[in-house]
């Protein structure tokens, strides 16, 4: 856009200025010896013109070399995940039907394991907020681990996941554990945490095993750490990781999820024959 309304600007300025002193030259004055000298002022002014035309185009040279490199070096930054064969479907079921916790674990317990059954989908979960998506439930809730002084709290975002989100997401367990169907309603709270959060709750020790309280629905509640998840960049390339807690969704249904399919084809084209 800055490009475009610099080339119109020189352009404009450039024509604009010999039609402009060219409505102000008669004729006669033109034929006096005068003219002479008014020949060099309007070449000075053409000289200054083409100067100012060759500044323009070097400057927005610079700028579309400045411009292409630093797309280059934003598509090198390893943002975390697996960024390739990913299909996302955004899901908001009828709230009127689907009313209570375990009629939305259902629902999408239903709706993942009949995605499952396509040929041209290797795996397939579901997460209420996605990295580098404006699109979810999206949110933050203080925790500390066991043991600490409340007043030693931080917030962390909060995301709700099924069994299998990290691996189709190509999120790497760096310990613990992932997901499973273990992780039902009637289980023992748990929660995976990023990297960035086990470093300011534990340092260098391994989180795995340890609770974590999290003041979330139930109020302050400590929940074992099964897991620890490599960073990611939830908010681009450029942004730094936040402190992250995943929740299995069973333990705690949403109605409005994203669902990731990693397909053994291209997206478009799975998502117009699945």
């Amino acid at each position: 856009s800055f490009a475009a309304v610099l080339a119109l600007l020189v352009t404009a300025v450039g024509n604009a200025v010999p039609i402009f002193r060219a409505s102000r030259t008669r004729i006669a004055g033109a034929l006096k010896d005068g003219a002479a000298v008014s020949g060099k002022t309007s070449g000075r002014l053409r000289a200054g013109l083409v100067i100012a035309e060759i500044a323009a185009a070097v400057m927005l040279l610079v700028g579309a070399g400045l411009l292409a490199r630093t797309f280059a070096e934003l598509r090198r930054v390893d943002v975390g995940f697996d960024t390739s064969n990913l299909l996302v479907l955004r899901i908001t079921p009828d709230a009127a039907r689907y009313r209570t916790a375990a009629q939305a674990a259902d629902y999408y317990r239903r709706v993942l394991d009949s995605l499952r059954e396509v040929p041209a989908i290797a795996s397939v979960a579901a997460v209420t907020a996605l990295p580098m998506s404006t699109v979810g439930a999206d949110f933050t809730r203080p925790f500390w681990p066991e043991h600490a002084h409340p007043e030693a709290k931080q917030d962390a975002s909060v995301r709700m996941a099924t069994a299998g989100y990290f691996g189709t997401l190509g999120l790497s367990i760096i310990a613990g554990r992932e997901f499973t169907e273990r992780d039902a309603a009637d289980a023992p709270r748990v929660v995976i945490i990023n990297q960035r959060l086990a470093r300011n709750a534990w340092g260098t020790k391994n989180p795995v095993g340890r609770n974590l309280v999290l003041d979330y629905q139930r109020g302050p509640y400590p929940y074992e750490v099964v897991g620890v998840v490599r960073d990611a960049r939830y908010d681009g390339p450029r942004s730094e990781p936040v402190p992250e807690i995943f929740i299995p969704h069973p333990q705690n249904p949403y109605l409005v999820m994203n669902v990731i399919a990693r397909t053994k084809l291209d997206p478009l084209v799975v998502a117009q024959t699945a």
